[in-house]
């Protein structure tokens, strides 16, 4: 087995050496890694089919199922606990379900598409509207407020926003830029999640494996995230436009969903691991400290594309890629 190098070593050693993000290198990542088999559970009969799942509480999490008109807050069980029903139309209607946020408050937060809006729901319906000079691609609350990343094709702009009052205003995280700009959307597509001690992490997905942490007293500071051994060639991969499912797999990935560990102040994201398994790109879940540091990895048995951790129970949910829910304990 190869020696492990403390990835701040290799940050030191190699970041932006060539003009590229910083990168930090987990040597010997599948050694390290903890192998799970993860638990098949019913799917909630609410939600047998989530386009998308977000942060709530420590021991709930939100779902919006494909197509419908709702969003439901789900405890450890996949037990509904909240159900929020919406229309197509009218002024506390969503025309496009872009992305879900639960906040401090028990409001669940919508982004529409279509309205370039964010709409807060709660039991009584709808709450509060807030717009926006930008198209929202995620969502995370929690206790240090409401955060939007936007999306951006590489031009001026930020792409991070902290609601503050009725609006939404920019932090300073400026976009990436590549030659393509379908290219450069797909560069400054970022993950978010907040942080249990106040402030977000925005996650890029694909291209360069970096996040940017905002906290009220620190401000922003771009990171590198922790990123295995095992695919480090896809970081030079360039894909030539239009992109297909080949191009996909050799791609370089970073956060492809993120979540955080309320009772431990850390974080968690799902990534690929760099290896095959079953002929597919196996996935990973890497858990960091509020700084985006390694502490340590878990090869996943299942093709897992949405996951939320819960805390309280220590366990991470995940959806595959063919609604199939599972159980997978990431301690």
């Amino acid at each position: 087995m190869r020696r492990w190098i403390p990835w701040w070593v290799l940050l030191a050693a190699c970041g932006n050496a060539s003009g590229s993000a910083p990168r930090a290198l987990v040597e010997d990542f599948v050694e390290r890694s903890v192998a799970v088999a993860c638990e098949p559970v019913r799917a909630p009969d609410v939600a047998p089919a989530p386009g998308l799942i977000a942060d709530a509480t420590d021991s709930t999490f939100l779902v919006y199922p494909v197509n419908e008109t709702r969003v439901v807050l789900l405890d450890a069980r996949l037990t509904p606990v909240q159900e929020i029903a919406f229309e197509r139309d009218g002024p506390a209607g969503i025309g496009e379900v872009q992305a879900i946020a639960f906040d401090a408050d028990g409001s669940v937060w919508v982004a529409d598409q279509k309205a370039r809006a964010v709409k807060a729901f709660g039991p009584d319906g709808l709450r509060r509207i807030v717009r926006t000079d930008f198209f929202a691609t995620f969502l995370a609350g929690g206790v240090g407020g409401v955060f939007a990343a936007a999306a951006s094709g590489g031009e001026a702009g930020s792409l991070l926003h902290e609601m503050r009052g009725d609006v939404f205003e920019a932090l300073p995280v400026a976009p990436l830029r590549r030659t393509d700009f379908l290219l450069s959307m797909l560069s400054n597509h970022v993950a978010l999640a907040t942080l249990p001690k106040g402030g977000v992490v925005a996650a890029h997905t694909m291209f360069e494996p970096i996040a940017h942490i905002w906290t009220p007293t620190g401000g922003t500071r771009t990171v590198a995230l922790p990123y295995p051994d095992e695919a480090e060639a896809q970081l030079d991969y360039e894909p030539q436009m239009p992109i297909d499912e080949e191009d996909y797999a050799k791609m370089a990935v970073g956060a492809l969903a993120i979540s955080v560990d309320r009772a431990a102040n850390e974080v968690l994201f799902l990534t690929r691991s760099g290896r095959l398994r079953n002929g597919r790109p196996e996935r990973a879940l890497i858990r960091t400290d509020a700084e985006l540091r390694y502490l340590r990895s878990y090869l996943l048995d299942v093709h897992a594309g949405h996951m939320v951790h819960l805390s309280r129970i220590g366990t991470t949910i995940v959806v595959d890629d063919e609604d199939r829910w599972f159980r997978c304990t990431t301690p």
